[in-house]
């Protein structure tokens, strides 16, 4: 039997909109960064990434559907933002088959 490589968790991202982010936006930055790592809020708010209105960035990108989960770090008052590896994979596959 052959299972799909991913299941369907993510049918409600705006794939039309997640798809075309790229660098030359605060969220295409702070998403293309959150892909490839995990990033913690004083990452996010470098002017270079998202800027200090990092929370509107992860707001807007979650609105969007992607999945990005906040985690509390011991000892500081901020938090580490990293998108699930599943959510990854799929986007990848979804950008090979988009070209």
């Amino acid at each position: 039997m052959n299972l799909p490589l991913f299941s369907k968790p993510y049918q409600e991202v705006n794939w039309s909109k997640v798809l075309v982010l790229d660098g030359r936006t605060a969220h295409g930055r702070a998403f293309e960064l959150l892909l490839r790592h995990k990033a913690t809020a004083v990452d996010l708010c470098r002017p270079e990434i998202a800027g200090l209105d990092y929370r509107r960035r992860i707001s807007d990108l979650r609105a969007l559907g992607v999945p990005v989960l906040g985690e509390p770090i011991e000892g500081k008052p901020y938090h580490a933002y990293t998108i699930p590896p599943t959510f990854t994979g799929h986007y990848w596959e979804r950008r090979r088959t988009m070209v």
